[in-house]
């Protein structure tokens, strides 16, 4: 679905750029094969969410702490990998969306998840993402 969802986007808000589906069994390779400077970032899926940790060149604060990063980004004046993870941003506020909806209130200030247990089922990179997520909101 992201090819088509990101493809949409950039069409929308007129940006040169295109999301093509790469299917890879080795990250490492992958990431020298596509050195380009026209290849300015990357999303990561399993099974290279872990093993791109060691091969970026910085890794966001949030993604050690989580151990995955399913993002990374090539710095252009330099061509450095940064890696990131969003995961844990976009799967805790869609269910605290769902959540907030079902309560009928719309109170952003505080998370909807805290104080409630919440069960993960995977120890996966998004797994490990929606724990950390959990946790980060109480």
């Amino acid at each position: 679905k992201s090819p088509k969802l990101h493809n949409a986007l950039f069409k929308s808000v007129g940006l040169n750029a295109v999301y093509v589906p790469f299917l890879t069994d080795n990250l490492a390779n992958f990431l020298n094969t596509y050195s380009s400077p026209d290849f300015v970032g990357f999303s990561n899926t399993m099974p290279h969410k872990e093993t791109a940790i060691s091969l970026c060149h910085e890794v966001d604060p949030v993604a050690k702490s989580i151990g995955a990063v399913n993002t990374i980004i090539k710095r252009p004046s330099d061509g450095t990998l940064v890696g990131y993870n969003t995961d844990y941003i976009g799967a805790i506020s869609a269910i605290e969306d769902g959540i907030r909806g079902l309560q009928g209130h719309k109170d952003e200030t505080v998370s909807p998840l805290a104080g409630r247990l919440l069960v993960v089922m995977g120890a996966g990179g998004a797994g490990r993402a929606l724990a950390f997520g959990a946790k980060y909101k109480g």
